[in-house]
């Protein structure tokens, strides 16, 4: 096992997740595949929609370097393979939700929608439906992510989300001791503290939580599609293994993978919050490794002084219906408390 891996597994147990291939799309208009990106910007132009061509741009999961025009003042971006086989074979690797692209998990800031025609993938993230009605009318329908990856999921048992997504009622945790502080949703359970030298533990979550080490056997039956949350501070700013996690996701960009033959880790994005920077990402199995389920979200957040903050978000007695693989059972669960999750990191607050 790599170095850089092995430190993010000190933090997590991680597990596998595997791609489906994207669906075919209809019947699509004739793409001018010497000149892709001129096409597409007369077609839509002709089409009564306001278009600007504007700068390029690298995803890990392309090989192509893309170009990106605004749409509507929407940014769309636009991928010219070599020959209409090589976006085939591309187009092949986007999983029906547009969350997965080969071995890239990723997470959008708002709805992915993928588009191919001829040698061009088109790569739209918004929920404008101008905007994707001006794309279907020159691209033909997606062939990833909106609607599309809503019906193509096998189906998943029900989840009260009433319990679990954010609410206007807020609580706030604080710790004077340790300076540590943030905000959470008001009708989560806990905070439950665990303190050894200059650590500080808190857990949060959507059923009961415990104190640190409570044996299974010794808590009730949980509430199935719980969602837990740990805050850890780390105040001696000595840790090196978690030094070597946030030099790793440095070294990495946005929506990039880094597996072995175990772990893997996918990138979210970049943290500046508070005085205290990071970076958000997702921690997995590899796909050759198939252990227990398990799905973490985890941030990385240290301040000048080199003291380190953590938060790891994971759903537990998650429930499957027939067909359903955990792995979406579980992402589902995560999305669903992803506007919580994010409350809480972003209102930590380290003081002096």
């Amino acid at each position: 096992m790599s170095k850089k891996v092995a430190a993010l597994l000190l933090i997590v147990s991680l597990f596998a997740i595997s791609c489906t291939a994207a669906q075919d799309a209809g019947a699509q208009p004739e793409v001018n595949t010497a000149e892709p990106y001129e096409w597409v910007l007369t077609a839509l132009r002709d089409n009564g929609t306001a278009v600007e061509a504007l700068s390029t741009i690298s995803q890990p999961f392309f090989e192509p370097e893309g170009q990106v025009i605004q749409v509507d003042g929407q940014e769309v971006q636009l991928f010219a393979f070599p020959n209409e086989a090589e976006a085939a074979t591309a187009a092949a690797t986007i999983d029906a939700s547009g969350s997965t692209v080969g071995t890239t998990m990723l997470s959008w800031l708002a709805t992915p929608h993928f588009f191919k025609s001829g040698n061009l993938i088109v790569l739209y993230v918004g929920d404008t439906e101008a905007v994707i009605a001006a794309l279907q009318g020159v691209l033909g329908s997606q062939i990833a992510g909106g609607s599309t990856a809503q019906s193509a999921l096998p189906p998943v048992v029900e989840i009260n989300t009433t319990e679990t997504l954010l609410t206007n009622d807020q609580q706030e945790y604080a710790n004077s001791a340790f300076g540590l502080s943030f905000l959470l949703p008001a009708n989560w359970f806990g905070p439950e503290e665990y303190v050894s030298e200059q650590t500080l533990r808190v857990e949060v979550g959507t059923d009961a939580v415990y104190p640190y080490g409570t044996d299974p056997t010794e808590r009730p039956e949980a509430k199935p599609n719980a969602y837990h949350v740990v805050v850890q501070y780390d105040k001696d700013g000595q840790s090196g293994d978690m030094n070597d996690t946030y030099q790793t996701l440095a070294a990495m960009q946005d929506g990039e993978s880094l597996s072995d033959a175990r772990g893997m880790i996918i990138r979210i994005r970049p943290l500046d919050l508070n005085g205290l920077t990071g970076y958000e990402y997702i921690a997995t199995l590899s796909e050759t490794a198939q252990t227990t389920a398990v799905y973490s979200r985890m941030s990385i957040l240290t301040d000048a002084q080199g003291n380190f903050v953590t938060v790891l978000g994971t759903p537990s007695q998650v429930e499957l219906a027939d067909g359903t693989s955990w792995q979406d059972a579980y992402r589902l669960i995560d999305e669903v408390n992803l506007p919580a999750y994010h409350q809480i990191v972003s209102s930590i607050s380290v003081a002096d």
